[in-house]
């Protein structure tokens, strides 16, 4: 069931109804059942064998924070923790495992819940350590941590939360009143038209770019940027539905995007670009080193690169995103260029930091490792004809451009993530022309087969 469908929406509004349902006849235990199983169809609607591996994953890491949450003696935890991280990792890695041996598997979500699983159960393993009643997982109950992990706005593609995050809000989902929706379907539009309209332009001109027979330096550079940018309304635009959606059940998922076009340096990109995945690897691998070690300067340097080795390896077990998560590491650690707030400095840096991300695309883009250096070889190349670029928009209505254009740069001209622009949204006559025009462009797109599907759902 694609998020940018109707039948999602329709689902969407169905489960709102009966979690209200819920809550009003059961209370919040009740509320929480009905979400947690109102998801787990969600994802037997989209694959069966989907289900089944979500159900196994729970029941297995539910069992090992029963075990965590029942000791106290480090040596216990520990090897308890170590149990869980391997049998995680495995689990996270086993259909692209098989799909590098021709068995193609796959279970939707299995790396976003999974690593909401690790990082539960790290946390609750460091409140153990401290013999302090666990706070992580609440009262400890299988209702508590089922509804923690299925909520189906998230469950697939993240962004990827904490207990702290969404912990509480899912054990008690309190469905938001119609007086209180405006936010939510702001986000819901804003990401739509992301993911549908202008996702859909960029992708639809870098296919064009980099699948010329003769493909030069000017068709490889655009194909490469328009990507870049593709990916970023792709799952920025994705990723403001879920969030969007989960608004309508009462729940604030964490910011997964925070303008990372603006970011002018390497770090400062990946504090903002997937932020869920980045606070992951910053704080549950990096940060637990540099707090054990302290003054080992050479071991910092080494979990910050094994961090985003892990960041790369995450999408897929090849060699090409071990390549990606490699130069991003090294990028992190040898960035040439100081902070700088303004002036000619803060532009290079800028300019440095999107042309490296471009870069490294082709990483995203190539079928293998050669494949990627292909794409890369092409910038060499001398011949270049950019006739396809009037062809990549044949299939679109001059007039759509044009308001797409000016949404587009409404967008950009605010300044502000999805959350400041619409969290504490009143109505007013900006906001509901805004909407009408960005919604009437979001269904001329929507079905329309111009899109293509979730671009991250491949990884």
């Amino acid at each position: 069931m694609s998020p940018v469908s109707g039948s999602f929406f329709a689902f969407a509004a169905a489960g709102w109804i009966l979690v209200r349902l819920g809550q009003h006849w059961g209370g919040s235990r009740a509320a929480s059942w009905v979400l947690s199983l109102w998801s787990a169809l969600f994802l037997f609607l989209a694959s069966p064998p989907a289900l089944l591996a979500f159900g196994l994953s729970v029941a297995m890491n539910y069992a090992l924070a029963r075990a965590l949450r029942a000791r106290s003696d480090p040596p216990s935890l520990r090897g308890l923790l170590a149990l869980s991280v391997v049998l995680n990792v495995l689990l996270i890695f086993s259909p692209k495992i098989f799909r590098l041996f021709g068995t193609n598997l796959i279970f939707l979500g299995l790396s976003y819940y999974s690593i909401q699983q690790i990082m539960l159960l790290y946390d609750l393993y460091e409140e153990r350590l401290d013999d302090s009643r666990p706070v992580v997982g609440g009262d400890g109950t299988f209702s508590n941590y089922l509804g923690f992990l299925a909520f189906f706005p998230q469950l697939t593609s993240g962004p990827i939360c904490a207990w702290r995050e969404t912990g509480k809000a899912l054990s008690a989902p309190a469905p938001r009143p119609p007086a209180q929706w405006l936010p939510g379907a702001l986000m819901i539009t804003h990401g739509l038209f992301h993911k549908l309209v202008l996702s859909s332009w960029f992708s639809a001109v870098s296919q064009a770019s980099l699948s010329a027979p003769q493909a030069g330096w000017a068709e490889t550079w655009i194909g490469l940027i328009f990507s870049y940018v593709a990916l970023y309304f792709d799952f920025s635009g994705y990723t403001d539905i879920a969030m969007g959606t989960a608004w309508f059940f009462g729940v604030n998922l964490p910011l997964n995007f925070d303008q990372p076009l603006r970011a002018n340096s390497l770090a400062d990109l990946w504090a903002r670009w997937h932020m869920s995945l980045s606070a992951f690897v910053k704080n549950y691998i990096y940060f637990p080193v540099f707090r054990a070690y302290p003054t080992r300067k050479r071991l910092h340097q080494a979990a910050m690169l094994v961090s985003m080795m892990v960041v790369g390896v995450w999408h897929e077990p090849s060699l090409r995103f071990l390549c990606f998560g490699t130069l991003h590491g090294l990028g992190l650690l040898y960035w040439p260029f100081k902070k700088a707030k303004s002036g000619t400095l803060f532009w290079v840096s800028w300019l440095a930091t999107h042309l490296f991300m471009t870069l490294t695309m082709a990483f995203f883009l190539g079928p293998d490792l050669p494949g990627a250096l292909h794409t890369l070889a092409g910038i060499a190349h001398p011949t270049h004809d950019l006739s396809f670029l009037k062809a990549s928009f044949d299939n679109y209505d001059k007039l759509q451009i044009a308001a797409c254009c000016v949404l587009a740069l409404l967008h950009v001209r605010h300044g502000k993530n999805t959350m400041k622009l619409y969290a504490k949204a009143t109505p007013n006559g900006y906001l509901f022309g805004w909407f009408v025009l960005t919604l009437s462009l979001v269904l001329l797109y929507m079905n329309s087969g111009i899109s293509g599907n979730f671009v991250y759902a491949d990884f």
